[in-house]
């Protein structure tokens, strides 16, 4: 059909979207190390045992910046679901027409995850 040869040629991006009890510390340095090793993207040792954030990490509009000008990487993360008050989100459709976004939502256990994340909320 018309709209599966449309996505066939447009570039794939995943982006992992990263929360406590998703394993985001492991997932957050893999991150961090794929943009040093792709895009040649250095990040400051802030301590002794921490390292900055992978870029884009907590601001939407520097991901998706990131995203349009590091071209050689296709995996990229950012801090929870997005679409807070800095979103951009009708900004990107529109600059990423030809991106194809695949947001995965990494999860440990779901059994404890679910039970969790409904304490959090009530």
């Amino acid at each position: 059909t018309t709209i599966q040869s449309q996505q066939k040629n447009r570039r794939r991006v995943i982006i992992l979207h990263t929360s406590p009890k998703m394993g985001s510390g492991t997932l957050r340095n893999a991150c961090r190390v794929n943009l040093e090793k792709t895009c040649g993207i250095r990040h400051e040792k802030w301590t002794k045992w921490f390292t900055q954030p992978p870029r884009g990490y907590f601001d939407e509009n520097q991901l998706y910046q990131l995203i349009r000008n590091c071209t050689s990487t296709s995996h990229f993360c950012m801090k929870g679901w997005g679409g807070g008050r800095r979103s951009s989100h009708a900004f990107v459709a529109k600059a990423n027409k030809d991106v194809l976004f695949v947001h995965m939502i990494p999860f440990r256990n779901f059994d404890e995850w679910a039970v969790s994340a409904l304490k959090q909320l009530h």
